[in-house]
């Protein structure tokens, strides 16, 4: 009997060019009995791409535009494993927002993996997944963070009042603007965002539009 194992197609969808070819570099020296290609990196390009030319393993990154008219990364994941559920995803990202990745965990990935990350990172991933094991192969980098974000899970539940003035401010209004249409003090909607992004463990602007938009509040 045949001991020889199965060759595995591998996508590989970055925005990097440099990512992509370091990526195949590092598989194609490790694991030279499989097959490794280049995917579409525009999200409505890959999942067309993925309709008709469908990997085994798809390792790739999740990303915000904030137009509207493009579908954000972790909704992007989603369609993926909607459409093609036998996807294996392996998430390679240099995000660091605990309340992103808390989103991006609740999605049937089977590795996630810093860009920060050495390299061995990304085989060890890979040969967690060909060995079937259950469960989410988290990198040196993720664990901590992984493990704060969910830590925190009970501490990010918002007020309807907090979450419609985090909607707003990431709609683009200004805090006096949201002041006004709601009838209370610049001073009091402050606080309340204030209080918004502590609860989620945010610290800048950027960090809570994109939580805004992985929520889909937006």
């Amino acid at each position: 009997m045949s001991s020889k194992k199965r060759t595995l197609r591998v996508g590989v969808s970055d925005e990097s060019p440099f990512i992509v070819c370091s990526v195949q570099s590092t598989l194609a020296t490790e694991f030279i009995q499989h097959e490794i290609i280049s995917c579409p990196a525009d999200t409505s390009e890959l999942l067309i791409h993925l309709k008709k030319e469908s990997p085994d393993i798809l390792i790739t990154d999740f990303s915000f535009n904030l137009d509207r008219s493009d579908i954000n990364g972790v909704k992007k994941i989603e369609e993926i494993t909607k459409y093609h559920p036998d996807i294996r995803i392996i998430v390679l990202t240099s995000q660091t927002n605990q309340a992103v990745l808390k989103k991006v965990l609740q999605t049937p990935i089977k590795a996630i993996i810093s860009k920060r990350d050495d390299n061995r990172e990304l085989t060890r991933a890979f040969r967690w997944i060909c060995a079937e094991n259950a469960g989410i192969y988290y990198s040196y980098q993720m664990k901590e963070l992984s493990r704060n974000s969910l830590a925190g899970q009970e501490n990010s539940l918002l007020s309807p009042t907090e979450v419609e003035v985090i909607r707003l401010f990431s709609l683009g209004y200004s805090l006096i603007d949201i002041a006004k249409a709601r009838k209370r003090s610049v001073s009091t909607v402050a606080t309340q965002k204030y209080n918004a992004m502590r609860k989620l463990h945010l610290q800048t602007n950027t960090d809570l539009i994109k939580y805004v938009f992985a929520q889909g509040l937006i």
